[in-house]
């Protein structure tokens, strides 16, 4: 299967896409989180999705996933980037980051 829509973006200063399809836009919901609108909506809230995202600074780790505190709609991502370190574990924002979802639209 084919991915129906990716996007590379940055959520440092203005988030904004650098490269995408099947994506409309993002928006900036706060510190490491970005909302994901898509071009055309999947047809029911089970579609798969895969993120990365470059450690952003000098951290121990760093992973990004759904925003826990969201919830998976048709039209919509929310994507959370958090960072570790041997004291601290937090949002921050990545420079570069990339979701690809796939499923039936």
């Amino acid at each position: 299967m084919s991915p129906k829509a990716w996007a590379n973006f940055t959520q440092s200063g203005s988030q904004s896409l650098s490269q995408s399809s099947g994506v409309s836009s993002i928006t900036d919901l706060g510190t490491g989180l970005s909302r994901l609108t898509w071009s055309t909506a999947f047809t029911a809230t089970t579609y798969g999705y895969t993120v990365g995202q470059l450690d952003p600074g000098a951290q121990r780790g760093a992973w990004m996933g759904r925003n826990q505190g969201s919830t998976k709609a048709t039209t919509t991502l929310d994507i959370n980037c958090t960072v570790f370190n041997d004291s601290n574990f937090g949002s921050a924002d990545s420079t570069d980051a990339t979701v690809v979802a796939f499923g039936a639209q």
